[in-house]
C-alpha cells in the first residue's frame, strides 16, 4: 500500500531549494550522541534478530557528509563498511574523523580494538 504522508514528504523535498532542504533535512547537523544512540539500536536490534556481522559487507545508502552511522558494525566483527553518498559532499575531513573517533569510542565494545579504528581513520 502507497503511504501519502511519505509521498507528500518526497514533494515537499523536490519543491524545496537545496540549500534550505539539506539544512532541514540532513543529520550532518544533530549532535553526534543522536548518530550513536541510532547505531545502538541497530546493533541491537540485530542481535536481537541474531544476525551476525562477522566478515560481514555492511552498505549504507545515503549516510550524509558526516554521519557514517554504520561503521559501527565495525566494531561487530563486519570485514567492510561502503558509504554511498551521491549528494553531501564532505568539505571538512577533520570534522569527519572526529566524528568517526566519536562513533567508534562510544560504541566499540573492547578498547583493544581501538587500533583498527586508529588504522582506520
Amino acid at each position: 500500500m502507497i503511504n501519502p504522508i511519505y509521498i507528500i514528504l518526497r514533494l515537499l523535498r523536490r519543491s524545496t531549494p537545496h540549500f534550505l532542504a539539506r539544512r532541514l533535512l540532513s543529520n550532518d547537523y544533530l549532535p553526534a550522541e543522536n548518530l550513536v544512540n541510532g547505531a545502538k539500536e541497530y546493533l541491537s536490534a540485530a542481535s536481537d534478530l541474531d544476525i551476525s556481522f562477522k566478515d560481514a559487507t555492511i552498505a549504507e545508502l545515503g549516510p550524509g557528509a558526516y554521519n557514517p552511522a554504520s561503521i559501527s558494525f565495525l566494531t561487530r566483527g563486519a570485514g567492510k563498511v561502503i558509504l554511498v553518498e551521491p549528494y553531501a559532499e564532505i568539505k571538512n575531513i577533520e570534522y569527519l574523523r572526529k566524528r568517526i573517533r566519536f562513533m567508534f569510542e562510544k560504541v566499540c565494545p573492547f578498547p583493544d580494538q581501538m587500533v583498527s579504528i586508529n588504522s582506520f581513520l
